[in-house]
C-alpha cells in the first residue's frame, strides 16, 4: 500500500511522493509516525546549505505508535505510544566506541532525514535501541521536542563550569534557544535570551524557564544583568559569533550551534590570553534518555513551544510559517512562530 513521504529532490526542490511501507526484519519495529518538527537542519537541506541524499525523505523531530515488530523485539509491542530517538550509531566504529557517537561513522548512509530516510511519511522503521515509551499525558506533537532538547543537553555537555553563579546569555529565542535554556536551568543556571523581533519574544515570554530574562539585544543584557561581559555565550543563530567574542569573559566559553556557513577573524593571542574556549555542537550524544525525562516530568512546557500543528499535505504553509518560502525560493525571519509540527 502506497502512502505519502516528504521527499528532497534537491535545492528548492521538495514534493510529496508516493512510497511503500518499510519492511521490517526479526529486529526492526514499524512506526506509523504522529508528528514530525521541522528543523533547522530541514530548512538547512532546502535552501542547499547542508548537504542531503537526493531522494530522502526528510524529517527526523518524531514520535509515533508502534504498528508490528520483528520476532526478536522484547521491549515494544503493537499500538505502544513512542518517542523516537532519530540518531543512528553504530556502537562499533571509532567514534562510537570513544564516546562521540553523534559522529558515528556510518553518519553519511544513516542520519535520519539527511543521508538515511526521515519521518515525514506515515511509516517509519527502527529498533528497540532508538525508542522509548511515551507516556499518555504528553501530545504526539510535545514528544517531538525530545530530540531538540538532546541535542541542546549534550551542548551543554561541552561547557566546563557550568556554575549555578555563571553569567549566561543563549542568543535566539526560537526552538534551540528555548532548548538551551531549559538545558541550561535543568543544571540550576538562570540566564537571558536575546530575542531582536517583538513578536517572537512575545511568544517565547510563556516558555522561557523561570527566572530566565529577555532582552532585544545583547548591549542591553550586557548593561542591565551582567556587567558587560557574559561566562557562557549560547549562539543558536550561527550570526553572531563576531559580536558574540566581544562580549566574552575571561576564561568565558561560546559555544555556537546554528548551522549558519560564514567566516570570521580570531585573534589567538586574545583568546590564550583569556583563557577563552569556541565550542562547536550538533546532534545528541547519549542525552536522549535525558531529554525524554525532563519532558515526561513537565519540566519542559512543550506545549507552549509548539505553536503550530499542520498536516504534511500542507508543507508549503508549515515552512513558510519558519520563514522558508518554497514557492518563490526565498527566506525571511518570521516570528510568528517557534516550533511547527507537520502530522500525516
Amino acid at each position: 500500500m502506497k502512502h505519502d513521504a516528504l521527499v528532497y529532490n534537491g535545492s528548492w526542490n521538495i514534493n510529496i511522493e508516493q512510497t511503500d511501507i518499510p519492511q521490517i526484519d526479526d529486529y526492526g519495529i514499524l512506526v506509523e509516525i504522529q508528528a514530525t518538527g521541522i528543523c533547522g537542519t530541514d530548512m538547512g537541506i532546502i535552501m542547499g546549505k547542508y548537504n542531503a541524499t537526493p531522494k530522502v525523505i526528510l524529517g527526523h523531530e518524531s514520535s509515533g505508535i508502534v504498528k508490528q515488530v520483528g520476532s526478536k523485539v522484547s521491549k515494544f509491542k503493537e499500538n505502544d505510544r513512542v518517542y523516537i530517538d532519530p540518531t543512528f550509531y553504530c556502537g562499533e566504529c571509532f567514534m562510537c566506541r570513544t564516546e562521540r557517537p553523534n559522529h558515528c561513522e556510518l553518519k553519511t548512509v544513516t542520519e535520519t532525514g539527511v543521508s538515511a530516510h526521515g519521518t515525514n511519511t506515515k511509516f517509519y522503521v527502527t529498533t528497540e535501541r532508538f525508542l522509548y515509551h511515551l507516556p499518555e499525558h504528553v501530545s504526539f506533537e510535545g514528544a517531538t521536542l525530545a530530540e531538540p532538547l538532546s541535542c541542546a543537553m549534550t551542548g551543554v555537555r561541552q561547557l566546563s563550569r557550568v556554575r549555578p553563579d555563571a553569567r549566561v546569555v543563549v542568543l535566539g529565542s526560537g526552538t534551540m534557544g528555548l532548548m538551551y535554556a531549559h538545558a541550561l536551568s535543568l543544571r540550576g543556571i538562570v540566564g537571558s535570551i536575546i530575542e531582536i523581533s517583538e513578536a517572537r519574544k512575545e511568544l517565547a515570554q510563556t516558555a522561557i524557564p523561570n527566572g530566565w530574562n529577555l532582552f532585544s539585544n545583547l548591549d542591553e543584557c550586557a548593561a542591565t544583568m551582567y556587567k558587560q561581559e557574559f561566562d557562557i555565550i549560547v549562539d543558536t543563530t550561527g550570526a553572531l559569533f563576531k559580536e558574540a567574542v566581544t562580549k566574552l569573559a575571561r576564561g568565558g566559553q561560546l559555544l555556537l550551534v546554528g548551522l549558519r556557513d560564514a567566516y570570521y577573524d580570531i585573534n589567538p593571542m586574545h583568546m590564550v590570553d583569556k583563557s577563552q574556549r569556541v565550542i562547536g555542537s550538533i546532534d545528541s550524544e547519549y542525552t536522549f534518555n535525558g531529554a525524554v525525562a525532563a519532558i515526561n516530568n513537565k519540566q519542559i512546557p512543550v506545549d507552549k513551544i509548539v505553536t503550530h500543528t499542520l498536516p504534511l499535505s500542507e508543507y508549503h504553509a508549515a515552512f513558510k510559517l519558519v520563514g522558508v518560502d518554497l514557492l518563490n525560493k526565498t527566506t525571511s525571519y518570521n516570528a510568528n512562530a517557534l516550533k511547527v509540527v507537520m502530522r500525516p
